[in-house]
């Protein structure tokens, strides 16, 4: 019995501490139109759109989610060129994993409306914040066209 409380409260802690890292250095955006997304500066100048129809499109890069969806809620970060246009597209609790070159089709999704977990690396430090920068990938900054949809 006491091993099993105290793996509980191991596990229970190592979740709590994975939030505070997930959490270091991000920041929310002030405006609603980000949808709550967990985010950095570089996040926060993503230009939010919804898709009307299915698109296809070739994949750039693709980030698997951060955490299995549960307790929280986690989204994969796919860049995929459809024609002319670049996208960043959103698939909330997506288990897929895409290779850069890979044929793929979005469907339209709504915003989940709460706090979603997305992939992110730590780049470097502020040197005026003196913050970790995270990052999700090198198209923080270059794709800022973004929805949330379902990757097949």
């Amino acid at each position: 019995m006491k091993i099993k409380f105290h793996f509980i409260r191991f596990i229970l802690s190592g979740l709590i501490i994975l939030d505070a890292a997930a959490s270091f250095g991000q920041v929310l955006c002030d405006e609603k139109k980000h949808y709550q997304l967990l985010n950095n500066s570089f996040q926060c100048k993503w230009v939010f759109f919804n898709l009307k129809d299915t698109v296809s499109g070739i994949v750039l890069k693709h980030e698997r989610k951060v955490e299995p969806c549960g307790a929280w809620a986690s989204a994969t970060v796919t860049i995929v060129k459809c024609g002319l246009d670049t996208i960043r597209v959103l698939d909330l609790c997506s288990e897929s994993n895409f290779s850069k070159g890979q044929k793929v089709k979005i469907s339209p999704a709504d915003n989940p409306g709460y706090q979603v977990y997305i992939p992110f690396y730590y780049d470097v430090i502020d040197e005026i914040t003196n913050q970790h920068i995270s990052r999700t990938n090198e198209y923080d900054e270059r794709i800022l066209r973004t929805t949330w949809g379902t990757i097949d």
